[in-house]
């Protein structure tokens, strides 16, 4: 079961700022359940350094793929 958690999430520039349930798989088998979810909205974040709010999905859920 995938296993969700709040977290401030930020740009590259660290000047806005976005709450959203994230999670960070271990094994690859895991993103097909995280991705399966009923999620109103799910972003795939790298190693959140862009500028501005790409990397951002406030009230929403982030997959963390920096491993």
């Amino acid at each position: 079961m995938p296993v969700w958690a709040a977290k401030e999430l930020t740009g590259w520039g660290r000047v806005l700022r976005s709450t959203a349930q994230v999670a960070r798989p271990e094994r690859l088998r895991e993103v097909s359940e995280h991705v399966s979810g009923p999620h109103a909205s799910l972003l795939a974040r790298g190693h959140g350094r862009s500028y501005g709010d790409a990397a951002l999905n406030h009230g929403g859920h982030v997959l963390l793929k920096s491993r």
